[in-house]
C-alpha cells in the first residue's frame, strides 16, 4: 500500500498482493495484464483501508494498451495506472511472486487471501457472459466450472441447425465396441424464418440428431421434424403459425388475432417404444419418424386416444369445433417401468378454468394395458399449465403442479402475446403434489407443497423412504412414502417466467454478438439445484424438501438415471449436465454424478467455451436401450454416458462418451462432426 498521493504502478501494483499472497504469472496475467489482448472490461485491483478488493474499469472504446485507466473511489488511497506499463510490470512481479511463492503458498493465510482476490475479480466483471470469446481465461483449466463463459459462445449454441446425411465422425480416443446402436437427441433446430427472428429459442422447429454407433465407429445424420406446418412454412419461406413462447407472424396484432392455430414443433423429447419412433412436443401430439431417415411419418393419436385440436376447450362443443380446439395434448417426457415392461404416459387438455390430466400404459405392442378410470384421471381446478413432467413408482404416477395463472388471455387472443409469454407465476401459493394410484379402485390425492418453488424435471421417485431414512423417526409408516429427486429452481420469480428469457438488454456485453438467434440470457435465470422431497401420501403433507448432498454449490439441470432403475428404491445414482460448482446460474458446460445414499459427487468440464448437453446411460454390454424393459445388467453404473457437445473455440460439436463409474475421469472418446448442432434437450439409445 502506498501513502496517500503516490502514483507508482510498479509499487502499486506490488502492494496489491504482497505480502498478504503469492499468484502466478498466469494467475496475474488474468487478473491485471494482457487486457490488450481482447475488446473486454479489464478488472484492476486495489486494496483500500479496509481490505477490500475493488475495481476500476479501463475504457471499452478500445484495446487497452496505450489508453488510461479511470480512477477509482473508495475508503482507501486512489490508484492511478497507466494500461502500456501493465505486462511489463505484470510479468517482472509475476516472477519475483514465483519465487516467493515457493515459501509462502503453503501457508493458509495466502492461500485464503489469493482466493479472495480471485473470487472477487471474477464475481464483478467477468462473470456472466461478458467475456470476449478469445479472453485467455476461457481456456486455462484451472477456472473451468467457475461460472465462466462467452454470451457470444453461447448464443452460437443456439443457432440453427443444418439438415446432414450419413456421414463418418472423426474419432479422437476410443469409442468402445460394445456400444452398438443408435442414439436420438432432439431439441430446437431453426430459430428465424424468412429473415425473422424467433422470439425464444423454445419456439424452435425441432432437430433430430443420430448418431449410429458400431464397431467403434460413429455415423451422423440430422434433420427436422417436417410436420405439415413445417413444410407450408419452408414452402413459404415466412413464419404462418404462432409460437407458444411469443414468436408470431409478420403483420403485427392484426396478423395475429384470434388466429390459435398451433404449430406441433416437436421439439423436446426422441422415445422409441413398441417399434415406433417418436417426437414429442408437450403441447401437441407425437410424430412417428423413421428411424433410419428420419423422415416424418405422421401424426400418432394412439388409436384415437388423443383428441385433435388445441389442446384447450371453451366448454361448447360446437365453438370447439369452429376454433380447432378440444383437443388433447400428450406429454414430452413418458416413463418406462422396467419391472412391468409397459411404457407409461399421461395427456392433458385444458378445460373449465383448469387442467384435466389422464395416464394411460402401454405394453411393448403399444396396445392400451387396461381402460381409463376414476384412479388414472384427475381434474387440476384453476390451473392454467400441466406439468412438464412427472415421476413414477412401482404403484404411483406423481406429478409437480408449479402455480400458474393465464394474467394475459386478451393479449394472448388479440396477437400481442403467446401463450406461455402469458402465463405468470402464483409464487405466493403453495405448489400442489398430486399423485395418482396405478391399481384400480384406489383414489388420487393431492398434497399442497412448499410456497415459492418451480420444479421441471423429475430425474428419480419410488415408493417408500429414501435409503439411510429412518420412517419412524419422522413418525411415518414406510408404505405410505413417496421419494422423488427433481431439479428445481432456486426460486419463483413474479410475473412472466417464460417470456422474461428473451427480453433483456444486449447493453452489458462488451463484444460483438449474433444477432440470428433468439436473445437468451441464462445469469438473469434462476439457479437450477437437484431437490430431494419425502412425501406422506397417506397424511397429505412434505415430510422434506431440501437440495441433495453433495450437490449445493452445483448449478445443474436435466438429471437422468440408469432407467432399470426406475421406480426402484435401490437407485443411487443421478447424472446431470451442470453450469458451474460456484452457485452461479450458467450454460451447462459439464457432467455431474451423484451418490443420493453418500452425498459423494463427480464432476467433469469440458471447458469454459463447451456447451453440453443431457447425459444418457447405456449398460455396459450395449444390449440395454434407453427404453429396455428387464432386469438391471450388473452393477448401476456398469456402463457409459452419451452426452453431446458443442466446442464454440473449434466450432464442432462431437458425441462424447464417458464411463459411468468414473465421470471425473472425463471422456473415453469422441464423434466429431465437422459443423456444430444447436442445444439438444432429450433423447434415447436404441441398441
Amino acid at each position: 500500500r502506498q501513502p496517500t498521493g503516490s502514483h507508482s504502478s510498479l509499487t502499486s501494483v506490488a502492494a496489491m498482493m504482497a505480502p498478504s499472497a503469492s499468484i502466478s504469472c498466469l494467475q496475474m496475467k488474468h487478473l491485471v495484464s494482457l487486457g490488450q489482448l481482447c475488446h473486454r472490461e479489464v478488472p484492476w485491483m486495489h486494496i483500500p483501508e479496509n481490505g477490500l478488493a475493488q475495481h476500476i474499469l479501463a475504457p471499452r472504446s478500445g484495446p487497452v494498451v496505450g489508453s488510461s485507466a479511470q480512477r477509482i473511489s473508495g475508503s482507501g488511497p486512489a490508484l492511478t495506472m497507466v494500461g502500456a506499463s501493465v505486462g511489463l510490470t505484470s510479468a517482472l512481479l509475476g516472477l519475483r511472486w514465483i519465487r516467493r511463492g515457493v515459501r509462502r503458498s503453503r501457508h493458509p493465510s495466502c492461500a485464503q487471501a489469493k482466493s479472495r482476490i480471485l473470487r472477487t475479480a471474477l464475481d464483478k466483471s467477468t462473470r456472466g457472459g461478458r467475456l470476449a470469446p478469445l479472453d485467455p481465461i476461457l481456456e486455462d483449466a484451472a477456472y473451468f466450472g467457475k461460472g465462466l463463459y462467452s454470451q457470444s459462445d453461447f448464443l452460437r449454441f443456439l443457432q440453427s441447425a443444418v439438415p446432414y446425411g450419413w456421414a463418418d465422425c472423426e474419432i479422437d480416443g476410443e469409442i468402445p465396441h460394445q456400444l452398438h446402436g443408435t442414439f436420438y437427441h432432439i431439441g430446437p433446430g431453426l430459430c428465424e424464418r424468412g429473415g425473422v427472428v424467433y422470439n425464444h429459442f423454445l419456439d424452435g422447429d425441432g432437430f433430430v440428431n443420430a448418431w449410429k454407433l458400431e464397431a467403434g465407429q460413429v455415423k451422423y445424420k440430422g434433420d427436422f421434424v417436417r410436420t405439415p406446418e413445417f413444410e407450408a412454412e419452408e414452402a413459404a419461406g415466412a413464419i404462418l403459425f404462432r409460437g407458444a413462447f411469443g414468436t408470431a407472424k409478420p403483420g403485427g396484432p392484426l396478423a395475429n388475432a384470434l388466429d390459435l392455430r398451433s404449430k406441433n414443433l416437436s421439439n423436446t423429447n426422441v422415445v422409441h417404444w413398441g417399434g415406433r419412433l417418436l417426437t414429442l412436443y408437450e403441447a401437441a401430439h407425437p410424430c412417428l419418424i423413421d428411424p433410419g431417415s428420419l423422415a416424418y411419418l405422421g401424426d400418432e393419436s394412439f388409436d384415437g386416444l388423443l383428441l385433435p385440436g388445441l389442446s384447450a376447450s371453451s366448454g361448447n362443443p360446437f365453438l370447439d369445433e369452429v376454433l380447432g380446439m378440444g383437443g388433447d395434448a400428450f406429454t414430452a417426457h413418458p416413463k418406462l417401468d422396467p419391472e412391468t415392461g409397459v411404457l407409461v404416459g399421461f395427456s392433458w387438455t385444458s378445460k373449465d378454468g383448469g387442467i384435466r390430466l389422464r395416464t394411460q400404459e402401454w405394453d411393448n405392442t403399444f396396445q392400451p394395458c387396461s381402460p381409463a378410470s376414476e384412479s388414472s384421471e384427475v381434474y387440476i381446478p384453476s390451473c392454467d399449465s400441466s406439468p412438464h413432467d412427472f415421476g413414477l413408482t412401482r404403484s404411483r404416477c406423481v406429478f409437480f403442479e408449479n402455480r400458474f395463472k393465464l394474467d394475459n388471455l386478451a393479449g394472448f387472443l388479440l396477437g400481442f402475446s403467446g401463450p406461455a409469454e402469458s402465463l405468470v407465476s402464483q409464487a405466493d401459493l403453495p405448489q400442489r403434489i398430486h399423485i395418482l394410484p396405478r391399481t384400480l379402485g384406489e383414489k388420487a390425492v393431492s398434497i399442497d407443497g412448499s410456497l415459492s418453488v418451480f420444479d421441471v424435471h423429475v430425474a428419480h421417485c419410488h415408493d417408500g423412504p429414501p435409503q439411510g431414512w429412518r420412517a419412524e423417526a419422522h413418525g411415518c409408516l414406510e408404505e405410505d412414502l413417496v421419494t422423488a429427486y427433481t431439479s428445481s429452481w432456486d426460486e419463483f420469480p413474479e410475473g412472466s417466467l417464460f417470456g422474461s428469457w428473451s427480453r433483456e438488454t444486449v447493453e452489458d456485453f462488451p463484444m460483438d454478438l449474433p444477432t440470428n438467434v433468439p436473445w437468451s440470457d441464462m445469469s438473469k435465470t434462476p439457479r437450477t439445484r437437484l431437490v430431494r422431497h419425502v412425501i406422506d401420501a397417506r397424511r397429505g403433507e412434505v415430510i422434506e424438501r431440501g437440495v441433495v448432498a453433495g450437490c449445493e454449490s452445483l448449478c445443474m439441470e436435466h438429471p437422468t438415471i440408469n432407467c432399470s432403475y426406475t421406480g426402484d428404491p435401490r437407485c443411487r445414482f443421478i447424472y446431470m449436465v451442470v453450469g458451474n460448482e460456484s452457485g452461479l446460474s450458467t450454460p451447462p458446460s459439464g457432467l455431474a454424478r451423484v451418490d443420493v445414499l453418500t452425498g459423494e459427487t463427480q464432476r467433469w468440464f469440458a471447458g469454459s467455451r463447451c456447451f453440453v448437453d443431457e447425459p444418457h446411460f447405456v449398460s455396459r454390454d450395449g444390449r440395454m436401450g434407453t427404453w429396455s424393459p428387464g432386469q438391471p445388467h450388473g452393477a448401476e453404473d456398469d456402463g457409459w454416458i452419451l452426452s453431446m457437445v458443442f466446442d464454440a473455440a473449434r466450432g464442432q460439436s462431437c458425441l462424447c462418451v464417458l464411463d459411468a463409474s468414473r465421470i471425473e475421469a472425463g471422456p473415453v472418446g469422441r464423434a466429431w462432426l465437422p459443423h456444430g448442432v444447436p442445444h439438444s434437450l432429450h433423447g434415447c439409445f436404441v441398441p
